[in-house]
């Protein structure tokens, strides 16, 4: 029975540190504007196509340390916004640069994404979709 119980125990601890790494970066959503002053320092390797995960051409969570985000003024009566509303609309966008003449930008808020490695990006999060570096992900 101990050993059983050992086991459960590890599988649970197992499970939340994985959960954890998967969402090893941290949402901050700030009153004012979110924009770092500084220079974009995230260059990326390839542009993205078409269906490419947002995260992925990032570099994947474990490259993100921090998305820092400013509270929206305009439209912010539509959706909760709120930590998880952020990380959904970054894990579950796909790059629409097909599509980028066409997209019409409702303003939302804007933003920058800290890496780990000290690099920089900022953003632009639209009511339909986020901006990045001339590109347009859903």
């Amino acid at each position: 029975m101990k050993t059983k119980t050992n086991q459960m125990l590890f599988v649970i601890l197992f499970a939340m540190l994985y959960s954890s790494w998967l969402q090893a970066y941290e949402i901050k959503i700030e009153k004012d504007p979110a924009i770092n002053a500084g220079p974009d320092t995230f260059i990326p390797k390839y542009s993205p196509r078409d269906g490419d995960s947002l995260i992925s051409w990032l570099g994947g969570t474990v490259d993100i340390q921090e998305i820092v985000i400013g509270m929206p003024t305009i439209n912010s009566n539509q959706e909760e916004f709120n930590e998880e509303y952020v990380r959904s609309r970054f894990e579950n966008s796909v790059c629409v640069n097909s599509q980028i003449k066409e997209w019409h930008y409702a303003p939302f808020t804007r933003g920058t994404i800290y890496f780990t490695d000290g690099r920089k990006i900022t953003f632009t999060m639209y009511l339909s979709g986020i901006a990045i570096i001339k590109n347009l992900f859903d």
